[in-house]
């Protein structure tokens, strides 16, 4: 928990054998504000170089709260290659705006967080791309139960649209519960309810904070 302050100990644990027997990774700051920095770009290129084969739990970018406060969030950068390298997660919390440049395949991922702004404090890094938006929903998640998205930011003037491979249910087979906040383009939120992933019996959706933008 020390923010962008901690590419030195990222550094120094790259050299090490600790990832090789990791199995829960947090990285990111707290309100005791112990770092300075929200930009964890060099750490996601510090870490993508590193194997994590035992990993189950990742949180990236978070902002740990010891008291009734709010979030500060930022940036995190390509995480591509940092996910591609851990192959085992089980669950998986990202804290802040962030890229991919390919989709992913997560064979064992259960629960998926995405959280791009604490709407109280509106400190964060932008928006997702609809290109890594696109990416993140259209991966691999054959185990995946539990799937939070909100990408609240800003005003919400993004416009996001859902893409066609997500929208068929195929990257999300088991899926138990979905909620997605955010902007959204005028359709999308009605396209999805009567889409094949939207009219499954057995899943619950949240979609009421689901804006037009």
């Amino acid at each position: 928990c020390l923010g962008s302050d901690c590419v030195p100990m990222n550094s120094a644990i790259a050299k090490t054998e600790i990832p090789q027997q990791l199995t829960r990774l947090s990285i990111g700051d707290s309100c005791y504000a112990l770092g300075t920095g929200r930009h964890y770009e060099k750490i996601s290129s510090i870490l993508g170089k590193v194997a994590f084969p035992r990993l189950k739990t990742f949180e990236y970018g978070v902002w740990q709260l010891f008291s009734n406060s709010h979030c500060l969030l930022g940036t995190l950068g390509n995480v591509t290659e940092l996910l591609n390298n851990m192959p085992n997660l089980q669950h998986l919390a990202l804290y802040g705006q962030f890229e991919l440049s390919q989709s992913l395949a997560f064979a064992n991922l259960e629960s998926l967080t995405i959280s791009l702004d604490d709407d109280l404090t509106g400190f964060n890094g932008g928006f997702l791309s609809q290109d890594t938006l696109d990416k993140l929903l259209n991966s691999d998640y054959p185990l995946l139960g539990d799937c939070f998205l909100d990408l609240e930011c800003e005003d919400n003037q993004h416009g996001y649209t859902f893409s066609e491979g997500f929208l068929t249910g195929a990257t999300m087979p088991n899926l138990n519960q979905l909620e997605i906040t955010g902007g959204f383009s005028f359709g999308e939120k009605e396209q999805l309810l009567k889409s094949p992933l939207g009219t499954r019996p057995n899943t619950k959706y949240h979609l009421e904070d689901m804006t037009v933008s």
